[in-house]
């Protein structure tokens, strides 16, 4: 039920992407540089990053066992993670284990697909998420996609394909997400959505064709999201190589074309926005500009 590839960001400029093929990392505490560089690490589940050094991962060792390792996390969500059963098993199941920071880690929200838990979400989105559950507590459409993002913001997308979303700090993914409801595939077709919780307009969004979009990224982080953009392109060709009967290519090239040619359309619409208030004696500074749009 989970997406097979992630993308996270810290506080520090720390980022962490990972799929089948690539994973690209930089400037990531040490703690977790050891763990991602150990010759006993063989494959990576999930890494979450947060403020200052905190972080979380999980990931397969050399004896096949999967292990969790964790460092600055709130402690409610350490007890989560770390809880037991009776047999002194993970009480989670470890590979299915996601973890999502909003910013100073004051709100987090984490599931391994069984079990939910979050703490301090903003009011409207853990208002939303109850509006997701029947009387008696059980979801009716479980959370499918959950960022928070600075100042409050957030984006929830549950399996049914509901959106909820406050997304006043970033423009750019708020015109796309009601751009994607407009379409005949809807808000399905997006898959992942990142919202960096320490840099306004700053998201990552992964469609199910795989094509990946993204504005205002750290620059140091550009040319290792512009190579996990093209593995990820690369691995959706292979797979409608391999099952062709379940999606056509025109369909996957409309869908690519709708996503990347809405994006270009959204920017130049936020670039004629900042122009506009420009004009009407709102400073706005070249280096700004230059860094909202990459």
């Amino acid at each position: 039920m989970f997406q097979d590839n992630f993308i996270t960001f810290g506080q520090r400029g720390g980022y962490y992407f990972g799929c089948e093929s690539k994973q690209c990392h930089g400037s990531t505490p040490k703690k977790l540089r050891d763990v991602l560089e150990s010759d006993d690490t063989t494959e990576v589940y999930h890494v979450t990053l947060g403020a200052a050094s905190s972080f979380l991962i999980t990931y397969k060792a050399k004896g096949g066992s999967v292990k969790i390792q964790s460092d600055g996390l709130p402690i409610h969500l350490e007890t989560f993670l770390s809880e037991r059963d009776r047999y002194d098993r993970y009480a989670r199941d470890l590979r299915n284990i996601r973890v999502t920071l909003g910013p100073e880690n004051s709100s987090w929200y984490a599931t391994d697909g069984k079990s939910w838990m979050w703490q301090n979400l903003p009011r409207n989105l853990e208002s939303a998420l109850h509006s997701q559950k029947s009387s008696a507590g059980s979801w009716t459409s479980p959370p499918r996609i959950v960022a928070l993002g600075a100042d409050s913001d957030f984006l929830l997308i549950t399996e049914n394909n509901a959106a909820f979303w406050s997304l006043n700090q970033y423009r750019t993914l708020r015109k796309m997400i009601q751009f994607s409801k407009t379409q005949v595939s809807g808000i399905s077709a997006i898959k992942d959505v990142v919202l960096h919780s320490y840099r306004y307009q700053c998201f990552v969004a992964e469609s199910s064709n795989g094509t990946l979009i993204s504005e205002n990224v750290p620059p140091h982080s550009q040319r290792d999201i512009d190579a996990f953009r093209q593995a990820l392109k690369v691995a959706a060709e292979r797979k409608l190589y391999r099952t062709p009967s379940r999606a056509s290519p025109p369909l996957q090239a409309t869908l690519r074309r709708e996503w990347t040619d809405h994006a270009r359309q959204t920017g130049d619409d936020l670039a004629r926005e900042i122009k506009l208030k420009m004009k009407v004696n709102v400073s706005i500074s070249a280096g700004s500009i230059a860094r909202l749009f990459g």
